[in-house]
């Protein structure tokens, strides 16, 4: 069914707009520019493997809500798609330690929190309207939020250690 294409096509396309608008009107150094035309690309490949339609797991039981299959219990039905969520949102944990060099741990906790919610928010939406087949998972906002905070730990480590190098990629 064609629809069930729509939230991702939505996404894809106003991604490419945007990030090709903000990459072009502002005036970046190289290494920024680099580093944006990275996440970029990584924003659109995430939406891809986040939004585009799944067929379901037929072995896992979960809830549903308006016909949207949920799990709010974590660690109930944990799969191998838990460490592929925690790696896939590394490089989101990286960037945001690029950006925001000066927040705490406390801080980058609460920020990382926000790309899960926001993936599995909209995969209820879509699936909601667009019957995409996606399952919205506790477990999914928490790999989520872990892999956010790996990427965040380890690049933070990593200006600490040499922050002259990392200067060049600074984003404030």
């Amino acid at each position: 069914m064609m629809v069930n294409w729509i939230p991702l096509l939505l996404l894809e396309t106003t991604t490419f707009i945007l990030g090709h608008f903000f990459l072009n009107e502002i005036q970046w150094q190289f290494m920024q520019r680099l580093v944006l035309t990275g996440f970029w690309l990584y924003l659109m490949f995430l939406f891809f493997l986040c939004f585009r339609p799944s067929f379901g797991n037929p072995f896992v039981i979960f809830r549903s809500f308006h016909n949207v299959p949920i799990n709010i219990w974590p660690t109930l039905n944990l799969r191998i798609d838990t460490l592929e969520n925690i790696i896939l949102t590394v490089p989101t944990g990286a960037f945001f330690a690029l950006i925001f060099q000066r927040i705490n741990l406390l801080e980058a906790g609460l920020l990382s929190i926000i790309p899960g919610i926001l993936i599995e928010s909209g995969q209820f939406v879509a699936d909601y309207f667009c019957q995409i087949e996606r399952i919205v998972d506790i477990n999914d906002i928490i790999s989520n939020w872990l892999g956010c905070m790996l990427g965040f730990f380890v690049i933070s480590s990593i200006i600490r250690i040499n922050p002259k190098l990392w200067q060049r990629f600074a984003f404030n």
